[in-house]
C-alpha cells in the first residue's frame, strides 16, 4: 500500500511541475478524466476551442506483457501551454485502456484530491499498472532534461530577451508543424552572424537530426553553428501523431 501511494504521489508531482500558467477547470479535468474515452467510444469530435497533442510514448516490458504509457497535452483555442496532461495507460493490444487526468500545478485542491483517488482507483491492485506509469514518467522526465533546475518543457521557459540582451531566436519555419517550445543558444561566440539550420523532427516533436544550411546563413562559424546546434536540439515541435516518421524544418538563429 504504501508503495502504490509512493508511486501515485510521484506521478502527480512530478509532471504537473511544468504545468504553469494555465490553471486547469473542473470541466477540463471532467473532460480528460472520463469525457475523452466516451468521445472515442462514440466517435465523437474533439471538445471544442480545444486540442490534444501527443508529448510521449513509451512501451515497457514488465513481467513478459507490454505496457503502453502516453502523455498528452490539453491545449485551449489560441495557447500554446497545456493546461491540463492525460496520461493514457494500455497493456496487451491495447483495447483496455485507462485514461488519467494530471492537472496543473495551481489547479484547486479538489481536482488534486479527485486525481489521486482516481488513479488509485483505476489502476486498482495491479502493480505491473504504476510499475509502467512510475517508470514512464522517469522517461519522460529526464527526457526533457534540466536547464537552470527546471524542466525543459516548462513552457513558461520560452525564451524572453531581457532589456540588456537583443533576441537571438530561434524562428522556425515549417509547413505542418509549429514551435511550441524554444532555446535560445548561450550568448556570446565569435559573431556577428546569422544561422539557419536544417533540422529533423519526429512525430512527438523532438528535434533529432541537425545541420546547417550554409547557403542561408551568413555565417560559417562553427562556433555559432555548435551554439546554434546545441539549443535546436533541446527546442520542441507540437506533436502530431499523424505526421511524417521524420518531418524537415527550418531554424534561424541570429547572434549579435
Amino acid at each position: 500500500m504504501k508503495m502504490k501511494i509512493s508511486l501515485t504521489a510521484f506521478v502527480l508531482v512530478c509532471i504537473p511541475c511544468w504545468l504553469r500558467g494555465q490553471s486547469t477547470t473542473e470541466e477540463e479535468f471532467n473532460y480528460l478524466s472520463r469525457g475523452y474515452q466516451i468521445q472515442l467510444e462514440s466517435g465523437l469530435d474533439m471538445k471544442k476551442d480545444y486540442r490534444l497533442e501527443l508529448l510521449d510514448r513509451t512501451t515497457l516490458p514488465i513481467h513478459n506483457a507490454a505496457r503502453s504509457v502516453e502523455f498528452s497535452g490539453l491545449y485551449r483555442e489560441g495557447t500554446d501551454k497545456p493546461c491540463a496532461y492525460l496520461v493514457t495507460l494500455g497493456q496487451g493490444d491495447n483495447t483496455l485502456k485507462n485514461y488519467l487526468c494530471i492537472p496543473s500545478y495551481d489547479a484547486p485542491d479538489a481536482l488534486w484530491d479527485r486525481a489521486f483517488q482516481e488513479m488509485t482507483e483505476r489502476l486498482g491492485k495491479d502493480p505491473d499498472a504504476y510499475a509502467a506509469v512510475f517508470l514512464a514518467s522517469l522517461r519522460f522526465a529526464a527526457s526533457e532534461g534540466r536547464r537552470g533546475g527546471h524542466s525543459l518543457f516548462d513552457p513558461n521557459m520560452v525564451y524572453m530577451p531581457s532589456d540588456n540582451d537583443e533576441d537571438m531566436g530561434p524562428y522556425a519555419s515549417c509547413k505542418d508543424r509549429s514551435l511550441i517550445y524554444r532555446v535560445s543558444p548561450v550568448p556570446g561566440g565569435k559573431g556577428p552572424g546569422r544561422v539557419v539550420l536544417n533540422v529533423i523532427i519526429d512525430r512527438s516533436g523532438k528535434v533529432f537530426s541537425v545541420d546547417q544550411d550554409l547557403m542561408s546563413s551568413t555565417t560559417a562559424s562553427a562556433d555559432l553553428y555548435g551554439r546554434a546546434k546545441e539549443a535546436a536540439l533541446k527546442c520542441r515541435f507540437n506533436g502530431d501523431p499523424n505526421a511524417p516518421i521524420q518531418d524537415a524544418c527550418k531554424l534561424t538563429f541570429t547572434f549579435h
